[in-house]
């Protein structure tokens, strides 16, 4: 049986070595909850874990998709682009589940089959206010036998 749990604190593990991030968690909140002292942070949202059986005996593949939210809140200064602030820390999010290995997976330490980031990467500039949003989907693939 494959245990979930490891998996999804192998990744946070990795996302909370992130230098700079000054708030994480895996309880998802609206920026407006958030302290200015908080910012940036960093957030894992758990969505629908997908399993799939064939039926010969093979065991069960999952696919197991998390948003990683990130939130910068930039101030009222009209210079600052948040956007900058934000792609560093998508870059910093791509990076903590990279490989130090060209060409080897992410594997969370054995626990995982592998994890890439895929899909849209969402980015809310924070135009119309002080708080910047980017939203980093990830997808973790996992097998039992």
């Amino acid at each position: 049986m494959i245990a979930l749990e490891p998996i999804y604190a192998a990744l946070w593990a990795n996302l909370q070595a992130m230098p700079g991030v000054n708030y994480f968690s895996r309880r998802p909140v609206v920026p407006a909850n958030l302290s200015d002292g908080q910012f940036p942070a960093v957030l894992l949202n758990q969505l629908e874990v997908d399993a799939l059986c064939d039926g010969s005996g093979s065991g069960t593949v999952f696919t197991i998709p998390v948003e990683v939210l990130i939130y910068v809140n930039t101030g009222s200064d009209p210079n600052v682009v948040p956007t900058i602030a934000l792609n560093n820390l998508v870059d910093q999010v791509r990076a903590a589940i990279a490989t130090n290995i060209p060409g080897l997976k992410q594997n969370l330490g054995g626990l995982a089959y592998s994890v890439y980031v895929t899909g849209k990467i969402e980015v809310f500039e924070g135009n119309q206010g002080q708080v910047g949003i980017a939203i980093v989907p990830i997808t973790i693939t996992a097998a039992e036998n």
